[in-house]
């Protein structure tokens, strides 16, 4: 074990300074488009968009899925928050008190059906706070303050996990499963149900955990680091990292009482909505326990890790780098979800400008939107189909402009003529990339003399895991009160970007406002929290008399202190050594880059019926 621990690592050292953060020769990553010119685009198809609203639903009625409805009202926001105006504000504000009347006051799809998500519930809530960071609107914020906490009764916490029982569940489930790496810390602490009403049903899935943990995270940063959003979002953040992430994307579904992975299914939006979510927490530093791990180098790591692999999964991106997850047919809700991955990449782009993978995102994004621009032939209709590989017909494809809109909104902060790289000379025949070899092989000999080191640091990464859960609880296994200080900068209506040039501008407001405590205390107090959560709440401070701050930041994330090493040793599981030497292949050309690992498949019916939400019928019946 320990000769294969030392090619393994070998092997890793190579391929990591092989690292793949080139663009792609093949990908078309210029556009001369100004600015106004995007904006344009953007504005033009949220307006035909927004013209089919029906007052009286909050919603476009023709819409088949729940997961069109909330990402409409997300795209809307989130149109706003980059143009730095107000446009949709009223249209948000109607479009979210309908709808929620409108289903028994509540933001499951329609009421009654068999089986709700809770996926559904806290992306409406991830909406709302989108809106909250554009307008500032405290209406929005307590849609998504209430959201997450409803959500929340359905997390398993320290004792749940401790008993294999929950509040909200009829059955058992097993307090550990075997992690998707095997590295250890098989805690089921920080899973999330999926089916509020189904009490005997034990699965989790990303689409729901996902959107949890980056609606904590952005709750913490605007609520003048309100302990609990922290707490719980570093948790579920945790439960991915070690049971549904694959170390190249998300993995969809787990049950905790079967401990069963759904390791065949491969969608873009639970990758994009744990990426939004890790670039957030990765950007938090903790301060209050000097000379510790931080319990947040972990979303640093991997973050670094995920955002280049993504972007270049096989799975979904083809070899002129547009997403190609499933087809024009409106009908098939996942083709309506594949943008989430362009609005995480975004996020953690916005966060991490100097990043060596930064290019990369803008490369991509820009591909995305030529490709939209192509399949809409030249702007006919403002409307795109939900296949960026085809001509659009002209006909209106609501699915489809919806899903366009994040990458339409992307654009326009993107900064024109992206490529800030030479492009890289794949061999698209899959012959042998030669820089690829040579570049292998010095890394390979350089890992020799430092193997020891990084032997070292896997060591420490597995002991991470049990100070990074510990940092944020007290001995009762409650949130501990944490002096952490965000990175924050600001960004709202006020913002304008320079028009009428094509030059490259800031991909965010560069001045920043860093929250500190001066005893003014929040005004949101145990009684406004839900009732699990009282008895955590404590005190804490705000910078100003202002509840809570809209927060995104363009400051790199501080290092984390280090944390002691112990004898415990990492090891790899017959499925990373396989997948380590698949990707070894790839670099040598030896593989075809459009085949698959063996254990990822083809988009496929969700095992478990998780992932899709249900199927959109009004109290009628009626779609």
């Amino acid at each position: 074990m320990v000769v294969l621990s030392f090619i393994l690592t070998f092997l890793l050292a190579a391929l990591a300074l092989a690292q793949d953060d080139t663009t792609p020769s093949e990908w078309n990553t210029t556009t001369y488009l100004t600015r106004p010119e995007r904006e344009s685009l953007a504005s033009a198809a949220a307006a035909r968009l927004v013209s089919k609203i029906d007052p009286t639903t909050g919603r476009i009625n023709s819409l088949g899925f729940s997961s069109q409805d909330v990402n409409l009202a997300a795209v809307l926001a989130l149109q706003d928050y980059h143009r730095g105006s107000n446009t949709y504000q009223e249209v948000l504000s109607d479009m979210f008190s309908t709808y929620y009347a409108g289903h028994n006051n509540s933001f499951f799809a329609a009421l009654p059906v068999s089986r709700h998500g809770n996926n559904e519930d806290i992306q409406w809530g991830l909406s709302a706070y989108y809106a909250f960071r554009a307008y500032g609107d405290e209406t929005f914020y307590n849609l998504a303050k209430d959201s997450w906490e409803r959500v929340y009764s359905y997390i398993v916490d320290t004792g749940d996990a401790q008993n294999g029982t929950q509040a909200t569940r009829s059955v058992s489930f097993k307090t550990e499963c075997p992690s998707s790496k095997a590295i250890g810390n098989d805690s089921n602490i920080g899973a999330v149900f999926m089916y509020p009403d189904t009490k005997n049903d034990t699965s989790v899935n990303s689409q729901t955990m996902g959107p949890f943990m980056t609606l904590g995270a952005y709750l913490y940063e605007s609520s003048n680091r309100t302990s609990q959003y922290l707490a719980y979002a570093n948790l579920t953040g945790q439960y991915l990292n070690y049971h549904l992430y694959n170390g190249t994307i998300m993995l969809d579904t787990a049950n905790v009482a079967t401990c069963a992975v759904d390791t065949a299914t491969a969608f873009t939006y639970n990758t994009g909505y744990v990426l939004e979510g890790i670039a957030v927490l990765a950007n938090q530093s903790l301060t209050s326990l000097a000379g510790t791990d931080d319990g947040l180098e972990m979303y640093r790591d991997w973050l670094n890790t995920m955002v280049p692999e993504a972007i270049k999964f096989v799975g979904w991106t083809g070899d002129d780098g547009v997403i190609f997850e499933e087809n024009a047919d409106p009908d098939n809700w996942t083709s309506g979800l594949k943008a989430v991955l362009v609005r995480g990449l975004l996020e953690a782009r916005a966060r991490n400008p100097a990043a060596d993978w930064a290019p990369l995102v803008d490369n991509f994004v820009t591909v995305q939107y030529n490709a939209l621009l192509t399949s809409n032939a030249a702007g006919s209709n403002d409307t795109y189909s939900t296949d960026w590989r085809t001509v659009s017909n002209g006909t209106i494809d609501y699915p489809g402009s919806i899903t366009a809109l994040d990458v339409l909104n992307a654009a326009i902060v993107t900064p024109t003529n992206a490529t800030t790289e030479a492009p890289s000379t794949s061999n698209k025949s899959g012959g042998t990339n030669v820089g690829a070899i040579v570049g292998g092989v010095i890394g390979g000999l350089a890992a020799l003399a430092i193997i020891g080191f990084l032997l070292f640091l896997l060591r420490r990464r597995h002991n991470r895991r049990i100070p990074s859960s510990r940092a944020f609880l007290d001995d009762n296994g409650r949130p501990r009160q944490s002096m952490i200080q965000p990175f924050v900068a600001t960004h709202g209506p006020a913002f304008a970007g320079p028009t009428g040039t094509s030059e490259s501008y800031p991909f965010y407001p560069s001045s920043t406002t860093e929250l500190h405590s001066n005893g003014v205390p929040n005004s949101i107090g145990a009684a406004a929290m839900h009732p699990k959560l009282q008895r955590m709440q404590q005190s804490y401070t705000a910078s100003d008399t202002s509840a809570h701050q809209a927060p995104p930041s363009t400051n790199p994330p501080s290092s984390a202190a280090p944390t002691s090493p112990t004898s415990d040793e990492r090891t790899l599981s017959p499925s990373e050594i396989s997948s380590l030497l698949r990707r070894l292949n790839g670099i040598l050309g030896r593989s075809p880059a459009s085949v698959l690992p063996p254990d990822v498949h083809m988009l496929e019916t969700d095992a478990y019926e998780g992932a899709p939400p249900p199927d959109y019928r009004d109290a009628a019946g009626q779609r």
